[in-house]
């Protein structure tokens, strides 16, 4: 998760469906020995990113800040079907509307109580309607483009991190590997090269020479 005001990370989360020592007991038919489990996911890898969004929306309000939108990539064919939705929501067709923006959808008894025209009166320009649909099904077409409006260059440039550090033809995410180098790379994000100076200096060790000068002179992403 990235601020929008500091373009830093604010929040990351790291999920696996994988245990190595857990797994390597499962093919023994043994208990596991005591160890730090990194498996917190058994669902689909689809559901992932959706799971981690809650938790990290979730874990920030409970610090009490507030979350006002979530920038991402959304659904093509959701974004299709609003579109579609949208020539007849006017006119007084709701059979293709959603729930999620729709109040007619929501409650009918509620909207004929505080607007009763939308419902008694709703847009009939035949010509209207169907200009309108012309425009929205020209959008529809473009669906793929509209899902990814947002802007996500810092996400992607952090992806490009964790793949760097962590490609997917290297099987990291059944031990702590994998929960380290995604901690790397947002340290690097947002303090550049020089937390390896940082972090070696915490721990008493000395990064060496040649690392510190060429932490200081490589641009922060």
């Amino acid at each position: 998760m990235i601020g929008t005001q500091t373009g830093q990370i604010i929040h990351y989360a790291v999920r696996s469906k994988d245990c190595r020592v857990c797994s390597s007991a499962a093919s023994r038919n043994e208990p596991p020995k005591p160890h730090d489990c990194y498996q917190n996911w058994k669902g689909s890898a689809k559901a992932m990113k959706a799971d981690m969004v809650t938790q990290m929306v979730k874990d920030v309000g409970e610090k009490g800040f507030t979350v006002d939108a979530v920038v991402g990539k959304e659904n093509p064919s959701q974004i299709s079907s609003d579109l579609d939705a949208l020539s007849k929501h006017p006119f007084g067709d709701h059979h293709c509307c959603s729930s999620r923006w729709c109040r007619f959808i929501k409650s009918v008894t509620q909207i004929a109580n505080t607007n009763r025209s939308l419902i008694e009166n709703p847009l009939s320009t035949k010509n209207l309607q169907s200009y309108l649909e012309k425009v929205f099904t020209a959008y529809a077409g473009h669906s793929n483009k509209l899902s990814s409006l947002g802007i996500t260059q810092g996400n992607e440039s952090f992806n490009h991190m964790v793949a760097a550090k962590a490609p997917n033809n290297v099987h990291f995410s059944s031990s702590g590997n994998l929960s380290y180098k995604v901690a790397a790379c947002v340290a690097q994000k947002n303090n550049g090269h020089k937390y390896l100076v940082s972090v070696n200096r915490s721990l008493g060790l000395s990064s060496g020479f040649f690392t510190e000068r060429l932490a200081l002179e490589i641009p922060s992403v």
